[in-house]
């Protein structure tokens, strides 16, 4: 049975920010590709790519509050394997603030710091 038999995988740094090192795999072959170029397989991540709005939230988090202070809608092209962010829409998504407040408190409620989100319609 193959690997990826509905969708892609995105292969990701652990510790990246605005696209930097992702790098898309739509089948197994793709996938082995990748991760035979990379040195530490400990500080990468494997995870479906996930079609969809995305959204960049700036949250301020505290013992009993998760407070959502900007939404950003993030331009996002890819380029043969990879990701590249173009630039933000700044504060564009406030029409869709209250779902993703929840999206973002029940993420923090599971032990995640979210800042990156993406949802569908």
């Amino acid at each position: 049975m193959p690997l990826l038999s509905t969708s892609s995988l995105v292969v990701k740094p652990d510790q990246s920010e605005g696209c930097i090192g992702i790098r898309l795999a739509t089948n197994e072959h793709e996938l082995y590709k990748i991760l035979e170029r990379l040195c530490d397989l400990k500080n990468w991540l494997v995870q479906p790519y996930l079609a969809g709005q995305s959204a960049s939230l700036s949250l301020m988090v505290g013992y009993a509050c998760v407070c959502l202070l900007g939404t950003n809608k993030p331009h996002v092209v890819q380029i043969n394997d990879s990701l590249k962010l173009l630039d933000f829409d700044i504060n564009s998504l406030q029409g869709e603030n209250d779902k993703l407040l929840e999206m973002a408190k029940n993420a923090y409620a599971a032990g995640f710091a979210p800042a990156y989100v993406v949802w569908c319609a």
